[in-house]
């Protein structure tokens, strides 16, 4: 997880007390769209009823802490890569309820988990966040992910509003576009090298 360079973000004891693995994972739906249809975060790989998407990311967190034991949960809603026009950009009461439920009985236990929340979604949905998953908790906080950096307006906000011994970003390109570059740079190392060989042949 790479820090936004752009806000100084101090590394405090919620994250960085000691070594610790960061696991993240989507465990309840969020947006949706014809492409993602919602947590498929269970054993079925399947969309699940409330009850049961709840019930799996619980069965899910408790099953990592006992073999990670020392593990900061990063936990997360499905949301849409491309927003369509109109289409929600926010958290919603619905979302942050389940959450609740999921995490409640880590919280009461000081289990730290760091919210993985959308950037685009933040602002619009900070009420929410803020009253009822971090002000209720003051171990957990927030990560703060996107592919693309904030605008001036936004990193404003965020340096306002945002306590930055809880916040962390998680800023860069999206894992298969990285993968998309990486496979540019091979072919075009590979196309250099044959034409060096093909140079090199060529004043013999």
């Amino acid at each position: 997880m790479a820090p936004w360079p752009l806000l100084r973000v101090k590394r405090g004891r919620a994250f960085f007390g000691k070594p610790c693995v960061m696991i993240n994972a989507d465990v309840l739906t969020g947006t949706t769209d014809a492409v993602r249809r919602g947590c498929l975060f269970n054993p079925r790989r399947a969309v699940l009823p409330r009850g049961e998407q709840i019930a799996a990311a619980q069965t899910f967190i408790g099953d990592v802490l006992a073999a990670l034991p020392h593990a900061i949960l990063s936990l997360g809603w499905t949301t849409v890569a491309h927003p369509a026009g109109g289409q929600l950009e926010a958290y919603t009461p619905e979302m942050v309820d389940d959450m609740e439920v999921v995490e409640r009985d880590f919280v009461e236990a000081s289990v730290p988990i760091t919210y993985a929340v959308k950037m685009g979604y933040v602002q619009p949905s900070w009420d929410l966040i803020k009253g009822r998953l971090l002000d209720p908790a003051p171990m957990n906080t927030l990560t703060v992910w996107s592919h693309s950096p904030p605008s001036r307006a936004l990193r404003t906000w965020f340096a306002a509003a945002l306590d930055s011994e809880r916040s962390m970003f998680d800023v860069g390109d999206h894992p298969t576009d990285a993968a998309k570059q990486q496979r540019v740079v091979v072919a075009a190392l590979g196309a250099w090298f044959v034409l060096a060989a093909v140079l090199v042949s060529l004043t013999k």
